[in-house]
């Protein structure tokens, strides 16, 4: 018989329960170290330039591990990663540094192992950030907009004008100045509509950089099958080469017995041609006769024939009295 819960004994449902939920516990922090093994590690970073999470930990080119989180940490970057080779060791002079993977904005974290020990942390002193393309447009275009084209022309002006007794270089110098100025402020709507471009391209590169991967992934596949297959293709190429010099040997050897055969064929083309007419003709008038004939067996296995007159026209009245006499 089977007791409730209200039946059993508290104490004893209590300490099953804890037993339980250790074990639990216990299968899984077991089932993560099966199924996610590998070391957790961290860098510390001044600030992040399109890191992300799940992008790859690289060492000497080779794929060793991958990002897990990217936390901020007061006045820095905490990024966790973890190691899937084992020969990788953090030691105490080990650095990190996130670096382009592609050309279209994805990031890698690069690890360089150096020292002794195996650190879980590399601080900030050993950390590096590279600068970013998009960012360093986007700079440019503010500090460009910051400036006072005007005032900036109207300065240099000044400065000529105050050295204009200097000698010819640093006149000339002075003048490149003046005229670059010049440029910069007739030009200056002409470079932050440039610049905006510039930034809007890079956004739109950000955002659709995993379907360009994809695409450039798919690429890829379709050279690699081609690759495999060269040997395939290079083999058919060379059938099909002696596939050609076997015709062409055939036929030489058979032109002697091919040109007689060619030339009645020429000739037989030649009457064609020549009594064209009258085949037409003779096609034309036998459609007729063709017709009828197949009006005359196409009722069955016979054929209708028609007599006209037959019997004589002179004769159908007497038939009756003809049939009716009998012989005696």
């Amino acid at each position: 018989m089977i007791r409730s819960f209200a039946e059993r004994d508290p104490l004893w449902t209590g300490i099953l329960g804890t037993v339980a939920v250790a074990l639990v516990l216990a299968l899984a922090v077991g089932a993560g170290t099966v199924l996610f093994p590998g070391t957790r590690r961290y860098a510390d970073f001044r600030e992040n330039t399109g890191l992300r999470a799940g992008d790859d930990v690289v060492v000497a080119g080779l794929v060793v591990g991958s990002v897990r989180t990217i936390e901020l940490r007061d006045d820095h970057v905490e990024v966790a990663f973890q190691v899937d080779d084992d020969r990788v060791r953090v030691g105490d002079r080990s650095t990190a540094e996130i670096s382009a993977q592609s050309a279209l904005g994805r990031k890698q974290l690069l690890l360089r192992p150096a020292g002794a020990g195996d650190d879980e942390r590399i601080p900030l002193a050993r950390t590096k950030v590279p600068y970013d393309l998009a960012v360093l447009v986007q700079d440019a275009g503010t500090q460009l907009g910051q400036l006072d084209a005007a005032q900036l022309a109207k300065a240099l002006d000044t400065l000529s004008e105050t050295f204009a007794d200097t000698p010819a270089q640093f006149r000339s110098t002075l003048d490149g100045l003046r005229r670059l100025s010049e440029t910069l402020n007739a030009r200056d709507a002409a470079l932050a509509d440039l610049l905006r471009h510039a930034d809007g391209v890079s956004s739109i590169l950000a955002a659709r950089n995993q379907q360009i991967l994809e695409l450039i992934r798919s690429g890829s596949v379709v050279l690699a099958e081609l690759n495999s297959r060269q040997r395939d293709i290079l083999a058919l190429l060379a059938n099909a080469d002696a596939a050609i010099d076997q015709i062409n040997g055939l036929v030489a050897d058979q032109r002697e017995q091919l040109r007689p055969a060619l030339n009645q064929l020429l000739e037989l083309l030649r009457l064609l041609e020549h009594n064209r007419q009258q085949i037409h003709e003779s096609i034309t008038r036998l459609g007729p006769a063709l017709r009828a004939a197949g009006e005359a067996v196409g009722s069955g296995p016979f054929g209708d024939i028609g007599l006209a007159n037959f019997p004589p026209t002179d004769l159908i009245p007497l038939l009756p009295e003809l049939l009716a006499r009998r012989p005696r």
